[in-house]
């Protein structure tokens, strides 16, 4: 991937852990959804790190990115860092429209959005560190050893039809017939 178009719809998700340095990992990623449908991966956080860390790595990319949304599983995480999430955003006077979101199944069937997406070729994923890293993550699923990536790529694909309408190009105004009478029309 080179270059993502110019002008995408930004919108980013979170799975998040609690323990420092063992089991699963905190993933935070940016992607933008461009007029045509097809979905970019502009950024991603990847960590073993306790929450204070990835709360401001959440607003670091929000402050970036400038995201129309943001999604991110409800339950026992969201109600222990919300607080906190609260009282960073007015701090750093950074504003973060955060989708609190249910599981819809089995982790498989939440990603199914993402991955008709990526079967289809409307994915794009940089050639760096991080997209390489997801990129085997995601070969892996549902097989691997670590799929909390996939859980992030799985809210995206959930999220898409919340971001599509901010997506769309306006539509050209119709012609609208003019009501002109000309002197030599009879009235």
């Amino acid at each position: 991937l080179g270059q993502h178009p110019k002008h995408v719809t930004k919108f980013g998700a979170s799975d998040y852990a609690v323990s420092e340095g063992e089991g699963d990992f905190t993933e935070q990623g940016v992607a933008g959804l461009d007029s045509e449908g097809n979905l970019y991966i502009l950024d991603w956080i990847s960590g073993q790190t306790e929450s204070d860390v990835w709360v401001d790595e959440l607003l670091d990319m929000t402050k970036k990115h400038n995201p129309v949304l943001w999604g991110a599983e409800v339950g026992q995480i969201k109600k222990a860092i919300a607080p906190w999430l609260k009282k960073r955003c007015r701090q750093r006077k950074i504003y973060i429209d955060l989708e609190p979101m249910s599981h819809v199944g089995d982790k498989t069937a939440n990603a199914r959005s993402f991955q008709a997406m990526a079967k289809l070729g409307f994915v794009y994923i940089p050639s760096c560190e991080w997209g390489d890293d997801l990129i085997r993550q995601l070969v892996k699923f549902p097989g691997g050893a670590f799929d909390d990536k996939v859980d992030v790529c799985g809210l995206m694909g959930r999220l898409i039809d919340r971001v599509w309408d901010a997506t769309q190009p306006e539509k050209p105004k119709e012609n609208t017939p003019h009501d002109y009478k000309f002197k030599d029309e009879a009235e």
